[in-house]
């Protein structure tokens, strides 16, 4: 379990040194610790940044730094009734519909991942997305006209391949409802735009094991075929104090989380059991559908019966 007894310390340090009650040795001591914590940050950034995953390329990996030169996306900035929606299929943008889509009847089963995020704050976590989930990805984000010069310049300077498309929803700042996420509109915006048989809502913000994408298309086929069938991911939940009592910005949160984040069920048990990950928020009944047996299921059973809900309310 992870410990973090120091921060108590350092608030004792910093209120001696501020009474000038601190003594050299424990000021050096202090100044030490620091360096420390700077080290544990520095790690942590670069292992959620290590990751590497060639969709289409052999030299750029999904989400990679490119040369700035070699894509050039500009904003346009003409924003006709408030409103612009820009469409990019891999670093290409395409043209942009809005009309149903439905796959044919011999079309081979696949899954895409539907991810919506507010803002461009959320784009350093996409590299780590794509990594995670490696089929195929449709993400919309919401963002102001003011925005839109950063979502360009993400997409001019970072390899992004062909199975994932990006949908940029601009509003003009002018917009009285320019601070309102329509995040059903947002969703049915990206359904429309899949080319899959299928699709799996998701949140940016959402830690994914790696071997999601892989479960998904171990489904039975029986579930594919049907059409009164659903299939829920389930999702878990770190104890808010244990994370973010120790980290100050999304960023530096998803680099912690990163860290201890459980990559497969023993995994996920062993953090439940020590309390630091739990199944549902804390007075919150909208995610209880994980039933006691799935956690004892055979690693050969990719999917697990829901015999009841508890309650009639549900988030994705």
């Amino acid at each position: 379990m992870l410990e973090f007894k120091e921060n108590d310390w350092i608030q004792d340090v910093r209120a001696a040194i501020s009474n000038n009650t601190a003594t050299s040795a424990l000021i050096e001591q202090y100044h030490e610790f620091q360096n420390v914590l700077i080290t544990r940050k520095l790690q942590l950034r670069s292992e959620f940044y290590n990751v590497s995953h060639y969709s289409d390329s052999p030299i750029y990996c999904d989400g990679c730094d490119i040369p700035r030169n070699q894509k050039k996306v500009k904003a346009i900035l003409n924003y006709q009734n408030g409103l612009l929606i820009r469409k990019f299929v891999g670093n290409e943008e395409v043209q942009y519909t809005d009309t149903p889509w439905f796959p044919s009847n011999d079309q081979k089963y696949d899954v895409t991942a539907i991810v919506t995020a507010f803002g461009y704050n959320r784009l350093f976590a996409l590299r780590q997305f794509m990594y995670r989930y490696q089929g195929p990805i449709v993400l919309v984000i919401y963002a102001t006209s003011t925005q839109e010069v950063h979502l360009v310049r993400y997409i001019s300077t970072h390899f992004i391949p062909k199975r994932v498309t990006i949908l940029f929803y601009l509003v003009s700042r002018y917009l009285q409802s320019s601070t309102v996420f329509p995040i059903n509109r947002l969703r049915n915006l990206a359904i429309r735009n899949i080319r899959t048989t299928h699709f799996l809502i998701l949140d940016m913000d959402l830690r994914l094991s790696l071997n999601t994408y892989k479960e998904v298309m171990s489904l039975p086929q029986f579930l594919y075929q049907s059409n009164r069938s659903a299939v829920i991911l389930p999702v878990f939940f770190y104890k808010g104090k244990q994370i973010l009592a120790h980290c100050s910005s999304i960023e530096s949160c998803s680099y912690l989380s990163n860290w201890i984040q459980p990559e497969n069920k023993l995994e996920l048990i062993e953090c439940i059991n020590r309390k630091m990950c739990i199944s549902n928020k804390n007075n919150i009944r909208t995610h209880m559908y994980v039933m006691p047996e799935w956690f004892t299921t055979s690693k050969e059973s990719h999917v697990s019966r829901v015999r009841c809900f508890i309650t009639n309310f549900m988030e994705p």
